[in-house]
Protein backbone atom coordinates (compact mmCIF):
# COMPACT_ATOMS: atom_id res chain seq x y z
CA UNK A 1 0.00 0.00 0.00
CA UNK A 2 3.20 2.19 1.11
CA UNK A 3 4.57 1.62 -2.58
CA UNK A 4 1.35 2.68 -4.21
CA UNK A 5 0.84 6.12 -2.54
CA UNK A 6 4.50 6.69 -2.78
CA UNK A 7 4.19 6.04 -6.83
CA UNK A 8 0.76 8.03 -7.05
CA UNK A 9 3.15 11.37 -5.19
CA UNK A 10 6.09 11.10 -7.34
CA UNK A 11 3.50 10.83 -10.79
CA UNK A 12 1.82 14.04 -9.49
CA UNK A 13 4.76 15.65 -8.86
CA UNK A 14 6.11 14.88 -11.89
CA UNK A 15 3.44 16.13 -13.61
CA UNK A 16 2.86 18.85 -11.62
CA UNK A 17 6.33 20.04 -12.15
CA UNK A 18 7.12 18.97 -15.37
CA UNK A 19 3.82 20.45 -17.12
CA UNK A 20 5.14 23.58 -17.22
CA UNK A 21 7.66 22.32 -19.62
CA UNK A 22 5.66 20.09 -21.23
CA UNK A 23 2.74 22.65 -21.45
CA UNK A 24 5.35 25.24 -23.19
CA UNK A 25 5.77 23.03 -26.28
CA UNK A 26 2.12 22.12 -26.94
CA UNK A 27 1.88 24.69 -29.79
CA UNK A 28 5.07 22.88 -31.50
CA UNK A 29 4.15 19.59 -30.82
CA UNK A 30 0.50 19.33 -31.64
CA UNK A 31 -0.60 18.80 -35.30
CA UNK A 32 -3.87 20.05 -36.52
CA UNK A 33 -6.36 17.93 -34.89
CA UNK A 34 -4.08 16.71 -31.96
CA UNK A 35 -5.37 19.05 -29.86
CA UNK A 36 -9.03 20.05 -28.62
CA UNK A 37 -9.06 23.85 -29.81
CA UNK A 38 -12.00 26.07 -27.62
CA UNK A 39 -13.28 29.75 -26.97
CA UNK A 40 -11.05 31.27 -24.01
CA UNK A 41 -12.65 31.93 -20.82
CA UNK A 42 -12.10 35.32 -19.95
CA UNK A 43 -12.16 37.21 -16.50
CA UNK A 44 -11.67 40.57 -17.12
CA UNK A 45 -10.95 43.34 -20.27
CA UNK A 46 -9.05 46.46 -19.32
CA UNK A 47 -7.99 48.87 -22.03
CA UNK A 48 -4.91 50.65 -21.64
CA UNK A 49 -4.06 53.88 -23.30
CA UNK A 50 -0.79 54.75 -23.96
CA UNK A 51 0.12 58.60 -23.62
CA UNK A 52 1.88 58.93 -26.38
CA UNK A 53 1.37 60.74 -29.84
CA UNK A 54 -0.25 59.21 -32.08
CA UNK A 55 -2.37 57.65 -28.93
CA UNK A 56 -1.56 53.93 -28.63
CA UNK A 57 -3.81 51.43 -27.44
CA UNK A 58 -3.50 48.14 -25.49
CA UNK A 59 -6.01 45.30 -24.41
CA UNK A 60 -5.60 43.32 -21.22
CA UNK A 61 -7.45 40.17 -20.93
CA UNK A 62 -7.21 38.36 -18.14
CA UNK A 63 -8.49 34.33 -19.02
CA UNK A 64 -9.08 31.17 -16.99
CA UNK A 65 -7.60 28.07 -17.75
CA UNK A 66 -9.84 24.88 -16.43
CA UNK A 67 -6.48 22.70 -15.90
CA UNK A 68 -3.16 22.27 -15.74
CA UNK A 69 -2.86 21.74 -19.99
CA UNK A 70 -4.92 24.39 -21.16
CA UNK A 71 -3.06 26.97 -22.36
CA UNK A 72 -3.48 30.09 -25.53
CA UNK A 73 -4.02 29.23 -28.39
CA UNK A 74 -5.07 32.08 -30.77
CA UNK A 75 -5.90 35.72 -30.83
CA UNK A 76 -7.79 36.82 -34.70
CA UNK A 77 -8.82 40.81 -34.26
CA UNK A 78 -11.28 42.48 -36.94
CA UNK A 79 -12.74 45.51 -37.24
CA UNK A 80 -15.70 47.08 -38.23
CA UNK A 81 -15.80 50.83 -37.68
CA UNK A 82 -15.27 51.97 -34.36
CA UNK A 83 -15.70 48.16 -33.08
CA UNK A 84 -12.93 45.75 -32.77
CA UNK A 85 -13.98 41.79 -31.81
CA UNK A 86 -11.08 40.18 -30.31
CA UNK A 87 -11.63 36.01 -30.93
CA UNK A 88 -9.14 34.17 -28.21
CA UNK A 89 -9.06 30.53 -27.98
CA UNK A 90 -7.09 27.95 -25.90
CA UNK A 91 -5.57 24.38 -26.87
CA UNK A 92 -5.08 21.00 -24.86
CA UNK A 93 -4.06 17.74 -26.04
CA UNK A 94 -6.72 15.02 -26.93
CA UNK A 95 -6.91 11.89 -24.12
CA UNK A 96 -4.78 13.64 -21.76
CA UNK A 97 -4.70 13.78 -17.73
CA UNK A 98 -4.65 16.76 -16.32
CA UNK A 99 -4.65 18.47 -12.69
CA UNK A 100 -8.28 20.21 -12.44
CA UNK A 101 -6.52 23.39 -11.15
CA UNK A 102 -7.94 26.45 -12.26
CA UNK A 103 -5.15 29.02 -13.39
CA UNK A 104 -5.15 32.70 -14.73
CA UNK A 105 -2.97 34.00 -17.32
CA UNK A 106 -2.80 37.36 -19.16
CA UNK A 107 -2.15 38.38 -22.46
CA UNK A 108 -1.94 42.23 -23.96
CA UNK A 109 -3.00 42.53 -27.17
CA UNK A 110 -1.72 46.01 -28.95
CA UNK A 111 -4.59 47.42 -31.32
CA UNK A 112 -2.38 50.30 -32.60
CA UNK A 113 -2.82 53.82 -33.33
CA UNK A 114 -6.29 55.53 -32.86
CA UNK A 115 -7.73 59.23 -33.79
CA UNK A 116 -9.84 60.82 -31.55
CA UNK A 117 -13.36 58.81 -30.78
CA UNK A 118 -15.20 56.21 -29.03
CA UNK A 119 -14.69 53.15 -29.79
CA UNK A 120 -15.93 49.51 -28.57
CA UNK A 121 -13.86 46.15 -27.92
CA UNK A 122 -15.72 43.27 -27.69
CA UNK A 123 -13.63 39.98 -26.52
CA UNK A 124 -15.24 36.81 -26.63
CA UNK A 125 -18.47 38.64 -25.35
CA UNK A 126 -16.71 40.57 -22.88
CA UNK A 127 -17.49 44.22 -24.12
CA UNK A 128 -16.05 47.38 -23.13
CA UNK A 129 -16.07 50.89 -24.68
CA UNK A 130 -13.33 53.79 -24.42
CA UNK A 131 -12.61 57.27 -26.04
CA UNK A 132 -9.61 58.52 -27.28
CA UNK A 133 -9.15 62.61 -26.72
Amino acid sequence: MKITQIGVLCFAFVCLVGCSDFIDDIPDILAPGDGIIEEAQIQSVEIRIAESFPVQVFVAVIGVAPDTCTIPYETHETRDGNTITIQMTTIRPKDAVCAAVITEYMEVIPLGRFPTGDYTVIVNGVKREFHVD
